[in-house]
């Protein structure tokens, strides 16, 4: 759950009759958006029956459901021995639930996420070979 970006007031001086508190949360697989969106208004129960009709929880989008491949499938199998690696479980928000509908599918790139979405963000150079490599074997195994 991130408390992104907050809104309120027209001026420095005086008490804001509103604010707008953008939050984003990012479902691990095997919890509902449903569910996230319970748990949001049981703790915000309190102070709805102090303050009623004051809140409103209204989504910016749709919702992005949790993602979770097929940890026997062939292709994560087959993308592992390429990386030489194994697959792990992480917190990004991709296009990734909606891909799957279409095929197997996985989230990889080059870099480290210790460098993504910050400023000055960057990829090094050590990157490029070893993504190049494994790019390449992944096409040849897969689309030739």
């Amino acid at each position: 759950l991130n408390l992104g970006h907050i809104h309120g007031g027209d001026s420095a001086n005086r008490i804001c009759c509103c604010c707008e508190l953008h939050y984003d949360v990012r479902p691990l697989p095997g919890i509902s958006l449903d569910g996230l969106e319970n748990m949001l208004r049981s703790a915000l129960q309190e102070v709805e029956a102090k303050w009623p009709g004051r809140i409103d929880i209204v989504p910016l989008h749709e919702p992005i459901p949790g993602y979770e491949c097929q940890h026997d499938h062939p292709f994560i199998g087959g993308v592992e021995e390429i990386c030489q690696t194994s697959s792990q479980t992480v917190n990004y928000c991709t296009e990734a639930p909606f891909l799957q509908q279409l095929c197997p599918t996985l989230v990889l790139g080059p870099g480290s996420i210790e460098q993504a979405h910050q400023p000055d963000e960057f990829l090094s150079f050590d990157f490029i070979d070893p993504t190049i490599d494994v790019l390449s074997k992944a096409m040849v195994k897969y689309c030739c």
